[in-house]
């Protein structure tokens, strides 16, 4: 089994499932704090950018953080791209990426 350096989980069972734990953890948050507090300022909820973190590559983040919600977010469909991006934008800060939250809003109807 090969280990790329710069993504420490890639290749290792113990590193996916512990992205998949963290990635649920951020998606657990983001249900909570919007469904059931009603939080709408969810960009202030991000944890800070750490200063000296393992590197990692985002667009690998982004792709297994992407399958974790597909298989995961059920009760809003296809409508799950706030919480990828919610749960990737925390694991890119968690590892010093100074990743950001912008929103989007499609109004249906008239």
């Amino acid at each position: 089994m090969t280990h790329d350096l710069r993504n420490p989980g890639a290749g290792n069972p113990a590193g996916d499932a512990s992205m998949r734990r963290e990635a649920l953890r951020d998606i657990g948050r983001a249900w909570w704090q919007t469904r059931i507090l009603r939080r709408s300022d969810m960009a202030a909820l991000l944890p800070p950018a750490a200063g000296s973190a393992s590197p990692c590559d985002p667009e690998d983040v982004w792709r297994r953080v992407d399958r974790i919600v597909r298989r995961t977010v059920f009760w809003k469909g296809d409508k799950y791209c706030f919480y990828r991006a919610f749960a990737v934008a925390s694991m890119l800060r968690r590892r010093g990426v100074p990743a950001r939250l912008d929103f989007g809003l499609r109004l249906s109807g008239g």
